[in-house]
């Protein structure tokens, strides 16, 4: 196979063909003959290389008949067959995702995302789904008609499956493969319910059973309880509820509007932000199935009208994470009485799915409520919890959120505090319930009892996790009064936890972090010396920055929290010198992934500093001792930016091409940014000089904009006798001509910069002349059109004629001589 594929143009046809399945319009054009083919070229690819083992055909593939088989339609065998290969695909993709050859490995997301998209289909939908152990052992069932064909009914009768989950091998296959293919509309969904309420509520095992019996009831149980709450939360999977395979579970995120955004430094600043924001999501911002990555945060209009949003991913969230958590929702978008509001209309309510999702959760509740009021197996109890701490991101009535504080709490007072996968899951449970319902009916003591027993130094490190998961709930009211109780409780255990952050997990210190911003954000009122804690803390968060095993996601996690720090001025000065220094060492210093964080958070520092007032308009730059110290502070950092440009990736200097400009425009005065930005693009150092002559370009694109055009024309007379005087000939001519068209107002030649600029001259290539025609017009429309004074038209000729080039000197000549 690999001699006759080139595995890109294979991994190209695969997402091209996933693609077009997961298109309504195109999908809706491709006929079952073209899938049918599909399926068979995919097996064939598998079957090479992986050990299929197709399945056993069930009854109904075998005629009962001679006569019966012999009058079989062809298309009905060829749509049976393709039915089960492409149950045997999924079985291979589900069960043995790795291909045993290597050509096959680097094609694993894409085989896998082209298999449950065919698998989605209708004609194969209901097969694919049936278990392998069910189809083997199938009574008959056939195709009445055409309607039941192309809504893929063949294979197994609904009976045969209803009475097989009660096998806990069938339940597993079921499950796994509803999961990863999930439903088509709401019959589907209503009929899959029914089936794993009938598991749930199959009667328990008669006294004297043997154990082996009830072990495998309550393993059925279970698996069930989990099913259910899986097929529940895929009706928040966005853009479509129930797929699986192109949806990410919805999810809200804890920040408030940041007012800053809206003044002219933070518009500045958003805008600059956004370049690198839309770098960040193509490098490290996608799962590794990259057509599905869909993200639906509850923003504010001011955040929502931004491309791409900023600030919305929540900060104890690794970048590019789309799996379901205990903290998925914001609290905000749990209070019920946001249902009612505009911003509600943005979480996108379950309700508006084609399913009755309350009463499935009522349904729920009423039998979680039964079954606790007796003694339940350790596993039962387990996974009741954590169905209802997942589900009640589904409440919308206060009710619900009473009914899950009263019940867990009651478990949390009886359960033994040893078992602490059930303990962390309960303690998650409590805060987030306490939070929703504020202080108006709950027990404050008691919860400030909770959380600081499991915060102490006895608890694991799972309800360590799970009270900080609960804590985000709580800080995220700013009027809540039992943060009042809780905060002076908290300073101490971050700094420990921080301060020795090699002990600890990225989980834990991203949980840690998290609650750590909300802190100082919303309640640094009840912090007993909030500025000291500020201090202690950059410090600590500094020491994690710079450690060379500090991993990717935790930094960028760091630089968010610091980056929500600073736009609400949760900071002093001298906090936010050290983030300014740490930011530039980092950004020339680190990795690809923790570039473009430092980038950013040296951005948002600049922007709402002291050097926020030049960016703004309401300070001049003038001869103030103040104000030349930031400025020198400034040119410092810049020029560390301009060294990034000439030595670092090439994603960084994409786009440092598109930020540079608008930063030395608002930070420096207009002498020193047109002396750097021309010096550099001269400068022997300079490796990339075609991106050097694109900064030029913006940078007098947004001079002239402010009404500066005149002063870039005559820095541009200043400093051409140091562009002609360059060798070989070939880099005068071309760095002349990018120099002249950079500064042209003359937007049809002003716009081939780019182009020029990149069929940049070889520095060993000795021919000029391609460039010259082109040279020889751009010269004489900056003669005529932009020295508008003939002491500048003089000096422009006079600058030309003192090459030692004769190519130039003829530039000169002509634009002294030619006419309009």
């Amino acid at each position: 196979v690999s001699s006759q594929y080139d595995p890109l143009e294979l991994q190209s046809a695969l997402d091209c063909c996933a693609l077009a399945l997961n298109t309504a319009e195109v999908s809706a054009c491709i006929t079952e003959d073209s899938t049918d083919r599909i399926i068979d070229c995919l097996y064939r690819l598998l079957s090479t290389v992986c050990d299929l083992k197709p399945t056993k055909k069930p009854t109904s593939f075998m005629p009962f008949s001679a006569s019966e088989g012999d009058s079989k339609h062809p298309e009905d065998k060829r749509e049976e067959t393709s039915r089960q290969k492409l149950s045997d695909l999924l079985t291979a993709v589900l069960l043995n995702p790795s291909p045993t050859a290597h050509f096959l490995r680097p094609l694993e997301d894409s085989i896998t995302f082209l298999v449950l998209s065919l698998c989605r289909l209708p004609p194969y939908h209901t097969y694919v789904v049936t278990p392998p152990l069910v189809l083997a052992m199938a009574t008959p069932h056939h195709d009445d008609d055409d309607d039941n064909r192309r809504e893929g009914r063949g294979g197994v009768n609904p009976s045969v499956l209803d009475h097989a989950l009660s096998e806990s091998d069938v339940l597993l296959q079921y499950v796994q493969r509803c999961n990863s293919v999930g439903w088509l509309n709401r019959a589907q969904y209503e009929e899959r319910w029914m089936q794993l309420l009938g598991v749930i509520n199959i009667p328990p095992p008669a006294k004297g059973m043997h154990p082996e019996e009830v072990t495998a009831h309550m393993i059925n149980r279970a698996h069930g309880i989990q099913a259910l709450t899986s097929l529940l939360l895929s009706t928040t999977l966005r853009p479509v509820p129930g797929n699986p395979v192109v949806g990410v579970a919805m999810h809200t995120h804890r920040n408030t509007d940041i007012i800053f955004l809206g003044s002219r430094p933070g518009r500045k600043l958003a805008h600059l932000r956004q370049v690198v924001e839309a770098q960040y999501l193509l490098q490290c911002g996608q799962r590794p199935n990259i057509f599905s990555y869909y993200q639906l945060p509850l923003m504010s209009q001011l955040l929502s009208d931004m491309h791409p949003p900023l600030f919305v991913r929540n900060i104890e969230r690794p970048p590019g994470s789309v799996a379901v958590t205990t903290g998925q929702m914001s609290l905000h978008s749990l209070w019920p009485a946001t249902l009612a509001s505009e911003s509600s209309l943005n979480r996108m309510s379950p309700r508006e799915v084609d399913v009755d999702v309350q009463s499935c959760v009522l349904s729920l509740v009423e039998l979680y409520t039964h079954w606790l009021s007796g003694p339940l197996h350790t596993m039962i109890v387990l996974n009741l919890v954590r169905s209802v701490l997942l589900l009640s991101d589904l409440f919308v009535v206060l009710n619900h959120f009473e009914w899950m504080l009263t019940t867990l709490l009651g478990l949390y007072d009886r359960h033994p505090h040893e078992d602490t996968s059930v303990v962390s899951l309960l303690v998650t449970g409590i805060l987030k319930a306490a939070a929703v319902l504020r202080s108006n009916v709950i027990d404050i003591e008691k919860i400030v009892e909770i959380i600081e027993k499991s915060l102490s130094s006895d608890s694991a490190i799972s309800v360590h996790n799970a009270c900080l998961k609960g804590l985000m709930y709580l800080t995220e009211d700013s009027s809540s009064s039992l943060v009042a109780m809780v905060a002076p409780l908290l300073p101490k255990y971050i700094l420990s936890q921080l301060e020795g952050f090699t002990g600890h997990t990225d989980t834990h210190l991203l949980l840690v972090w998290s609650v750590t911003v909300s802190l100082l954000i919303f309640h640094s009122k009840y912090l007993k010396d909030a500025p000291a804690f500020s201090r202690r803390l950059l410090s600590a968060v500094q020491r994690v920055l710079v450690h060379p095993n500090t991993s990717g996601p935790l930094f960028q996690s760091l630089a968010l929290g610091l980056e929500h720090l600073l736009l609400n001025f949760s900071l002093g000065w001298e906090e936010r010198g050290l983030i300014k220094t740490t930011a530039v060492s980092r950004f020339n210093k680190t990795d690809q992934s923790k570039s473009l964080p430092s980038l950013a958070l040296l951005l948002t520092v600049m922007y709402t500093g002291e050097e926020a007032d030049f960016a703004s308009g309401l300070a001049v730059m003038d001869n103030n001792p103040r104000v030349l110290d930031v400025i020198v502070q400034t040119r410092e950092h810049i020029s560390c930016l301009l060294e990034r440009l000439r030595n670092g990736p090439e994603i960084d200097v994409s786009v440092m091409v598109d930020i540079l400009p608008q930063l030395m425009v608002d930070f420096l005065p207009t002498t020193e940014v047109v002396n750097s930005v021309l010096t550099e693009f001269i400068s022997p150092q300079q490796t990339r000089p075609h991106f050097a002559a694109s900064i030029m370009a913006k940078t007098f694109d947004l001079l002239s904009a402010t009404g500066k055009g005149q002063e870039v024309t005559d820095w541009v007379l200043l400093f051409m006798e140091s562009f002609v005087q360059q060798e070989p000939e070939s880099i005068a001519v071309w760095s002349i001509t990018c120099l002249l068209m950079a500064a042209l107002c003359n937007p049809i030649l002003h716009s081939l910069l780019v182009l020029v600029a990149r069929q940049q001259l070889d520095r060993e290539r000795q021919v000029w002349f391609e460039e010259y025609p082109l040279l020889c017009s751009v010269s004489w429309t900056f003669y005529k059109e932009q020295c508008q004074h003939p002491q500048q038209q003089e000096q422009f000729l006079e600058k030309l004629q003192k090459s030692k080039y004769n190519s130039l000197k003829m530039v000169a000549h002509l634009c002294l001589h030619s006419q309009p």
